[in-house]
């Protein structure tokens, strides 16, 4: 669905408007405006519940260059759209040195040459791998910066491809034509959220976004969207 027929859709459920309204997202007033803005607000609340959907989940690719060890997320590419990175929230990958996601190899050879980057935490990389003299290689450790760029070692002596998962920063609605990137099967929630919200405004204070989960489907969405939980090894 797409935002507007969520509007259309919030706004005819709320039993105060007539007709196939609003006609458009944009530049509405009084009681339209505000089912615009809580529809929009409802789907940006309903993203921030959980760090972990999978569609705000994907990948992103890179390439070195030459005698520079640091990146930040705007020399990213999404490798699912080809497009550069323009909603980036966080590194994907572990911090705990268990995760293999993030790979590189070299340009010239390609994937045939793929293997992974090991993690080293800051403070342990910046007195190892930038202290003193270092030798440009292929890269083979990397960290993440208080800055919250991607530092890798050692230092890049050429053209190397990095691969690995990020998070994307929640999707915002602004046109009549935008589509939620959630699973089309939930777009409903969207519109019973923001029925609590416009409920909540017309009787009483906000409802906290602790009630998102008692909405219909709720657990559906989080069984559909969340990673599923594993066990470790036994202990003994």
């Amino acid at each position: 669905m797409t935002y507007l027929e969520l509007a259309q859709m919030t706004a005819q459920q709320t039993g105060t408007i007539e007709g196939t309204l609003p006609s458009t997202v944009l530049g509405q007033t009084r009681r339209l405006k505000l089912i615009v803005d809580y529809v929009r607000e409802a789907y940006n609340d309903i993203q921030n519940a959980h760090r972990a959907w999978r569609w705000l989940q994907s990948l992103f690719y890179f390439d070195t260059v030459a005698s520079t060890n640091s990146y930040a997320y705007s020399a990213l590419t999404d490798e699912l759209t080809a497009l550069p990175v323009d909603r980036f929230a966080a590194w994907g990958f572990k911090n705990d040195g268990s995760d293999r996601s993030v790979s590189g190899y070299p340009f010239a050879e390609g994937v045939a040459g793929e293997g992974p980057l090991m993690w080293m935490d800051w403070p342990r990389f910046s007195e190892t791998q930038l202290r003193g003299t270092q030798t440009p290689g292929r890269p083979r450790w990397f960290t993440v910066a208080p800055n919250e760029k991607l530092i890798v070692s050692p230092t890049p002596d050429g053209i190397y491809r990095i691969r690995g998962p990020y998070r994307k920063s929640a999707q915002s609605l602004a046109e009549d034509d935008d589509v939620p990137e959630m699973p089309a099967d939930f777009h409903t929630i969207i519109k019973d959220a923001a029925l609590c919200y416009v409920e909540a405004h017309d009787e009483g204070p906000r409802i906290p976004v602790y009630r998102l989960r008692m909405l219909p489907n709720w657990s559906m969405l989080e069984s559909s969207q969340l990673p599923r939980t594993t066990w470790g090894a036994p202990l003994a």
